[in-house]
Parts: structure tokens; C-alpha cells; sequence
């Protein structure tokens, strides 16, 4: 709060505040994110470990599919003339 008040008591402009705040609020904004990064992967990893647990609890309700191959993907090829 006290970094938003202006500055007229000490002479400064409202509208240029100077190198320092600058370098503050960056310095600032910089851990902000870093530590909001920081816990969003960790609530990712967390709900992937729970996926993968769940998932090796439950084998039946996800059973491995055979392979196909590429010719039974793909539709016969009819040229339309």
C-alpha cells in the first residue's frame, strides 16, 4: 500500500516513479510467478499420481486395444471422375 501512495512529499512525479520500483515489482512479480508455477505443477503431478494409482487399481476398466494397421484405418480410396 505504501508503494502505490504518491510521491509528493519526497518531490517525485506521480507518473515516473523511477528505476527502483520498477526493479521492485519486477523482482516481485518474478517470485510471485515462480511460486505460483512452482504449485500449479504440483497439483498436476498430484493428480496424475491419482490417475496412474486409480488406473493400476482398476486394470479391467482399462484393457490394452491390439494394434491395427494403417490399411484398416483408412477408407478404400474411390476416384471420383
Amino acid at each position: 500500500l505504501v508503494l502505490l501512495m504518491p510521491n509528493d512529499r519526497f518531490g517525485l512525479s506521480r507518473h515516473n516513479p523511477g528505476v527502483h520500483r520498477q526493479i521492485l515489482f519486477t523482482t516481485v512479480g518474478w517470485f510471485v510467478g515462480y511460486f505460483l508455477t512452482k504449485h500449479t505443477e504440483y497439483i498436476h503431478a498430484k493428480h496424475d499420481r491419482e490417475l496412474f494409482e486409480y488406473v493400476k487399481q482398476h486394470p479391467e476398466d482399462f484393457k490394452a486395444t491390439e494394434k491395427k494397421r494403417i490399411g484398416e484405418l483408412l477408407e478404400d480410396f474411390y476416384p471420383v471422375r
